[in-house]
Parts: structure tokens; sequence; C-alpha cells
């Protein structure tokens, strides 16, 4: 059986998605944590690896078993031995044929920039920071381009495009007033690639 998880965590404390030889990734967590509650090895495939520190929300993952649960039964046996940083938010059977990765329709990625004189507390990992004025007009105008790589040398190097517009770029910002905690959030549509 192939079984699709939903996770979401709070990537602050870990070396981003994929094992390591340390265990201190999302990864490396998720799939101990399914050890325990299966007794047995399992190995997860990811929509998209994370950067170290990175977030997730609603991450797709998938991984076969010959074991025959209650969906309900994984969200709660595996989040049983999770962190609390950690947390399956639903499981579904799949075909064998879905793939994490491979049968994503989209991502989304969110960038969120507190602009504040002073430094954050609450939003501590959560928010980027910068204590001057952000230039809003030249924030839009980089959010609207998009890199493409190239992986043959023959290619040359990453060029600018402008992103297509069924694919907005986003820029969130939030700012606060000096010292009154007054804030103010913009946000333009999520980016989805």
């Amino acid at each position: 059986m192939r079984v699709a998880l939903g996770i979401t965590y709070n990537g602050q404390p870990y070396q981003g998605w994929q094992s390591q030889s340390t265990g201190l990734t999302i990864q490396d967590k998720l799939e101990k944590a399914l050890k325990e509650f299966t007794t047995q090895k399992v190995t997860t495939l990811c929509a998209g690896r994370t950067d170290a520190g990175v977030h997730g929300l609603m991450q797709v993952v998938h991984f076969d078993t010959p074991l025959e649960r209650d969906m309900g039964s994984w969200v709660r046996g595996t989040n049983r031995y999770l962190p609390d940083d950690i947390s399956v938010q639903w499981a579904q059977e799949v075909p064998a044929e879905f793939h994490a990765r491979g049968s994503a329709l989209s991502r989304r990625y969110v960038y969120i920039v507190l602009e504040s004189p002073v430094r954050p507390s609450l939003e501590f990992g959560r928010a980027g920071w910068v204590y001057r004025a952000l230039d809003e007009t030249a924030m839009h105008q980089a959010a609207n381009i998009c890199w493409v790589s190239t992986t043959s040398p023959l290619s040359g190097p990453a060029v600018a495009r402008p992103c297509r517009p069924s694919k907005p770029c986003c820029a969130w910002t939030y700012t606060s007033t000096a010292l009154t905690g007054a804030l103010n959030l913009k946000a333009t549509p999520s980016c989805t690639t």
C-alpha cells in the first residue's frame, strides 16, 4: 500500500528536509516516528526538499508499506512519536503510481519580512527582519523576475526573465510602526511554481 502524508513543521531547529548523518532533519524525525509506530523501517519521499531553518506547511510525502491501517491511525500513531514542532496533518492511501514530487501540480513559497526599528521577538525565526524602510516598488519589480538556471555549460549562465502572468510571484511584508506595535500587512498573490 502507498500512503501520502501532509506534514507541517517548524524548521528552525532542523537541518532541512533531507536525511543526514546527524539525524537532525525533518525526514530523519519522520522516518524514526514511522519506524516506532510500525516497528518497520519506512523510507519517505517528499514533494520538495527544504533548507535548514525553513518551515513547511502541508508538505506532501509518500511511502510504501505492507501494513493496512486506518488513515486516521497513520496520523495519530505517527504524531505520537514526532517532536512537538513536526506534525502529520492528514494521511491518504494513494495509487501505486502516485509520487509526491512527480505528481505535484504546484508548490508555493511565501517570504515574510518584518520592517521594524527594533528586532523581533515573537517573529524571531519566522520572518526576515530589516530595520530600514523597504523599497516596496523595487521589491515588486524584483518579485516579477524569475531566474532560469541551465544544466548544460553550453547553454550559458542563468538568465532573468519576467514571470508568467498566470504564475505571479509573491512578496509579503509587514511593518511595525516605531515602537507602537501597530502592524500593517501587505501581500501580493502567493508564488506558484
